[in-house]
């Protein structure tokens, strides 16, 4: 990881790290020789992120736009130390938050994101997700001196944004659920997983577990169960093992076979 002498040659991941801390709704407080987490683990995992790099993100909060499973994302905008006018920091669900920049960090430099550079990101992206890694991206922009603070709600906020870049992050299985899931099958149980992650990632863990066993792994998504009818959904209960990027109103849609 590199310290705050480095990133002084690094502005783009110097923001990033900004964002990170920013951007975020937890905390970490120091007990004896340990630090301690309130609030979300991934956002902890981003603060412990932007620490080791010697980020610490001081500002002044003046609106937020929480987190909503529909738009996979969140935004702030605030007024950060040592730069005149506010700023707009969000973090999210990369692909989603990706069809909200028009732009892309380069150095020092924000420079327009084109088709090419969409699907260099894509593939990037997948490829991280095919190893089990969990991804955000971050981004921001700076807010113009017409905009009206009031009037930056998600939709207003979170457009023409800057793409920082992408976090990834590892949740390691918790000991005993591969095992868990080897004793259902062998009772003939069938185990139905519901899951925010995005598909490749998704399949991957599912694998790690052992669930489905050899067979092949099909995954169903939140936005495709959302339009289908029911008899559909009785069906795909019939063959999915996986559903992934469900929102939190979803019904069952994964399953494995006994």
């Amino acid at each position: 990881m590199l310290g705050p002498a480095e990133l002084i040659h690094r502005p783009a991941l110097r923001r990033l790290l900004e964002c990170a801390v920013v951007c975020n709704n937890a905390r970490l407080e120091r007990h004896g020789d340990e630090d301690r987490v309130v609030g979300d683990p991934t956002e902890a995992a981003l603060l412990a992120l932007a620490a080791k790099g010697g980020t610490r993100g001081v500002h002044h909060r003046l609106r937020a736009n929480a987190f909503e499973s529909v738009r996979k994302r969140m935004s702030v905008v605030v007024q950060t130390e040592g730069r005149e006018g506010a700023v707009v920091y969000a973090k999210g669900a990369p692909l989603e938050l990706l069809e909200r920049c028009s732009h892309v960090q380069t150095g020092r430099e924000a420079r327009p994101l084109d088709e090419a550079g969409r699907a260099a990101i894509t593939t990037r992206h997948d490829a991280l997700a095919m190893q089990g890694l969990r991804l955000l991206a971050l981004a921001y922009r700076e807010v113009g001196p017409a905009e009206s603070l009031d009037e930056l709600d998600a939709e207003r906020a979170e457009r023409d944004l800057v793409l920082l870049g992408l976090t990834a992050m590892s949740d390691p299985i918790r000991p005993g659920v591969p095992e868990a899931i080897a004793a259902c099958h062998t009772a003939g149980i069938r185990v139905h997983v519901i899951t925010g992650d995005y598909p490749l990632t998704a399949t991957r863990i599912a694998r790690e577990i052992g669930l489905g066993g050899a067979a092949d792994l099909p995954v169903v998504t939140g936005a495709e169960l959302a339009e289908m009818s029911d008899a559909a959904v009785h069906e795909v209960l019939g063959r999915a093992r996986w559903c992934s990027h469900a929102p939190p109103r979803s019904t069952s849609c994964a399953s494995s076979p006994c």
